[in-house]
């Protein structure tokens, strides 16, 4: 008698939790398309800042290669970090710098990747030849792609 009284109970209990309609399915299924719509809309979004980002690159280029000085930025990449909510813009910036006090054409070239939240304008530079902070951006990138 008193093993009934518990069991009672405890099927009422248990197919509460039984998704008799697979509805549970069906509403996973729902949000992971939402999810993916809305994804896909943010990295359309942030494809829109190209053409400003290739026009701000330009003219910074225009006022920094003077005196013989040459400065070059590329766009390796620009996309939408769910880890971060934000368009991330990945870049390569190279400078190359005449020696002034000698007047020679002696060459300094220093070459870094960029990673920059294109909405807060946060940036965080590592020089490509520090082995030790390629890794620290290789894992980085794998945070903000959430790869």
């Amino acid at each position: 008698m008193k093993l009934t009284l518990i069991l009672i109970p405890l099927l009422f209990l248990s197919s509460c939790t039984i998704d008799w309609n697979d509805e549970k399915d069906k509403k996973i299924t729902e949000l992971e398309k939402q999810i993916q719509d809305d994804t896909f809309k943010k990295k359309q979004e942030c494809t829109k800042y190209i053409p400003t980002l290739e026009n701000k690159i330009k003219e910074k280029e225009k006022n920094l290669n003077v005196d013989g000085d040459f400065y070059h930025e590329t766009i390796d990449e620009i996309f939408y970090s769910p880890a971060k909510q934000t368009c991330i813009r990945l870049w390569t910036s190279l400078w190359i710098i005449q020696n002034r006090n000698t007047q020679e054409w002696w060459v300094t070239r220093d070459e870094h990747k960029r990673i920059l939240d294109i909405l807060s304008n946060d940036e965080t530079i590592y020089d490509l030849k520090d082995n030790d902070l390629m890794v620290l951006y290789s894992n980085k990138l794998k945070e903000i792609k959430w790869e």
